[in-house]
């Protein structure tokens, strides 16, 4: 998916899963993922960019993030569910 947006581009292909505890998001796409290891970690260089951004903000939240290069390059984004403030 292009950053921000929810329409992904063609060759990504986006797939979630809602757990009773856990919700999973993976976005897919055929490239070979960031040549930097360690991207999001810290915020996109040009504070004026208007992209660059999601894997930082993933990481600010504290969700889960998994990169994975297999079939293509995968982003996987995890968060627990907190089931005690559901009433």
């Amino acid at each position: 998916m292009p950053r921000g947006t929810a329409r992904p581009t063609p060759g990504a292909s986006p797939s979630g899963f809602v757990g009773a505890d856990r919700v999973i998001v993976d976005i897919n796409d055929r490239g070979a993922g960031p040549d930097d290891p360690l991207v999001g970690l810290l915020p996109a260089g040009d504070e004026t960019a208007e992209s660059g951004r999601g894997l930082w903000i993933a990481h600010q939240l504290d969700l889960e993030v998994t990169m994975l290069v297999e079939d293509g390059f995968t982003v996987r984004v995890r968060a627990e569910r907190d089931l005690s403030a559901a009433t």
